[in-house]
């Protein structure tokens, strides 16, 4: 009798691993561990209600009035009409300048009358136009420099009507005066101003 063929033994998972090549197996056994460390399904939470926020409106741009506020803090502004204004800006740098002058002895007009009308009829045009072209162009610098703008130029102004358009009739003596007046000039305008004000809306109330 022919001797019988020996059974072959069924391949088990061993014997498939054994004949893969290397890279087969490193394979087969991340794939393994992925299968192993796969996270569970996260259960859906319910969901919240929306809630709407309100709907905020767009900002406007800086309107005229909310720079006319910086003339107001810094005595430029008395009434809304234009022409008033600037007819009560005139007589109020007229009273407050003499008034400095004369109490603190920085300077002084010649008894001329003519002579402080003119003086102060001119700054008062150059600081307006002064005023409003550093509000239309730089309004951000004269808020950062709290007003210290303002006092540079009106110093600047003063120095140069008393230097070039009087200069046979000299008011202030050096430019210390001129700096201590302006300064002075500044807070007691600003004083004066805000008493004004004040009466005027009192009396629209």
């Amino acid at each position: 009798m022919a001797d019988k063929e020996p059974k072959k033994k069924p391949e088990t998972k061993d014997d498939s691993f054994d004949q893969l090549t290397d890279e087969e197996k490193i394979d087969s056994l991340i794939k393994s561990l992925e299968e192993q460390v796969q996270p569970e399904p996260k259960k859906e939470l319910p969901k919240k209600p929306s809630v709407k926020k309100p709907e905020v409106p767009p900002t406007k741009k800086q309107s005229p009035l909310n720079k006319r506020l910086i003339m107001i803090k810094f005595g430029g502004a008395y009434h809304p009409n234009f022409y008033l204004n600037l007819f009560i800006g005139y007589w109020v740098n007229l009273v407050v300048s003499v008034g400095v002058l004369n109490l603190f002895n920085l300077g002084q007009f010649p008894e001329q009358l003519w002579i402080p009308l003119v003086f102060v009829f001119i700054y008062t045009a150059l600081e307006w136009l002064f005023r409003e072209w550093m509000i239309q162009r730089y309004s951000q610098i004269v808020l950062m420099s709290f007003g210290l703008v303002y006092f540079i130029g009106y110093t600047t102004l003063f120095f140069l009507i008393d230097a070039l358009l009087f200069t046979n009739m000299q008011i202030f003596n050096s430019e210390i005066e001129v700096v201590a007046f302006t300064l002075l000039f500044m807070i007691v305008r600003y004083a004066l101003s805000y008493v004004i004000q004040k009466g005027i809306n009192w009396r629209r109330t």
